[in-house]
């Protein structure tokens, strides 16, 4: 990335989206909501790969029992009324790279679960699949390798 050698992920995006330009808000409140959105996002896929990746399985179903049983539902139904309240999107009635990092991950973390997360959740489902649907993702999906989820 531009002659880096990074790691950390969240960093990437957030970098990628303020050199691409408006793709992190229109300002820095806009950018704040940004990064709540996708730290509470990222919270819940932490917390998916505490059990998915457990090697003791009774600590394993343990923690899959009260992820997907009490703590998903409750960030999926704040998620689902972020994104009715913000016109189909994370931030502000727009596009960001928010929505963008949200429909892989959302795929991984259904994965994780073993059931279509956002299944039962019309607005974060439409916001998945209008980001898949933009021609240059649409594109790199079509032709990039099939992962196993």
């Amino acid at each position: 990335m531009d002659g880096l050698t990074m790691h950390q992920s969240a960093a990437i995006l957030r970098y990628l989206a303020r050199k691409a330009g408006g793709l992190y808000g229109r300002d820095k409140v806009d950018a704040l909501h940004c990064d709540v959105a996708y730290d509470t996002i990222s919270d819940l896929r932490i917390m998916m790969l505490g059990y998915f990746y457990e090697p003791n399985k009774e600590s394993s179903d343990e923690k899959r029992k009260t992820v997907l049983e009490e703590l998903a539902p409750m960030y999926m139904r704040n998620l689902e009324k972020l994104v009715n309240e913000n016109g189909g999107y994370f931030v502000n009635g727009q596009l960001t790279w928010v929505d963008i990092a949200f429909a892989p991950l959302i795929d991984y973390m259904s994965h994780m679960a073993g059931k279509d997360l956002v299944a039962d959740k019309p607005a974060l489902k439409a916001a998945r699949d209008r980001v898949y649907a933009l021609p240059s993702i649409a594109k790199y999906v079509e032709t990039r390798v099939k992962y196993a989820y």
